[in-house]
């Protein structure tokens, strides 16, 4: 159970009690702190963390980890025929350096379920292709990962959902107007926060490959 032991339901929602003592702590000590604001930004990154302990439990039983399981989601999506994807393409779409790319395509082949080999139309460059081996995989695994979040979204009908996904795309848009000093002109800012908050979730990760 953890920490969620102090969620508990009220007239304003499912509150962490242990998150609303620390922002009504915080805004005692420091006036200019909003406390519904902090405690937000306390749920939030709670769900994140318990989010990825769910995955990581689920990816551990297969010996993968999270940089390595986004190698073989990038080859599917991207690569669907199997031609192979340029291991610098490949480093561009998870968004880590070529070097970490390299160490964590050697792993997976090493496992059979990666190959590489020199594209024909250019020897310089090397086409990663995921084999018959990580399709099945991927086709035991992702089923799992869709009855978990189904489980813990129990209660929650489309119109949730939809909610959900709107007010954390708009959390994203603003963290990257913040970031990128955009928005103030009414148009969307590109979300360069979210996009180098995620290469270096995915450079730290893929240190402990």
């Amino acid at each position: 159970m953890g920490t969620s032991r102090f969620i508990v339901p009220g007239p304003d929602g499912h509150r962490d009690q242990a998150h609303v003592a620390m922002a009504e702590g915080e805004r005692r000590r420091l006036p200019g702190i909003d406390p519904l604001e902090m405690e937000l930004r306390l749920a939030f990154f709670a769900a994140v963390a318990a989010m990825e302990a769910a995955v990581d439990s689920e990816l551990a039983e297969y010996g993968l980890s999270h940089p390595r399981f986004n190698i073989l989601m990038v080859l599917r999506s991207t690569d669907p025929g199997g031609k192979g994807v340029p291991m610098g393409t490949l480093a561009t779409h998870v968004m880590t350096t070529a070097r970490n790319a390299t160490g964590l395509v050697d792993l997976l082949e090493r496992r059979g379920l990666v190959s590489r080999a020199s594209d024909p139309a250019d020897r310089r460059l090397v086409l990663v292709r995921r084999t018959q081996a990580a399709d099945d995989l991927l086709d035991d695994l992702l089923p799992r990962f869709a009855a978990r979040m189904s489980a813990a979204l129990t209660g929650h009908d489309d119109a949730d959902k939809r909610l959900f996904i709107d007010q954390l795309n708009r959390l994203r848009l603003g963290l990257a107007a913040i970031g990128s000093g955009a928005g103030a002109e009414g148009g969307p800012p590109e979300d360069t926060a979210g996009q180098e908050a995620a290469a270096r979730l995915g450079t730290a990760s893929a240190v402990r490959r």
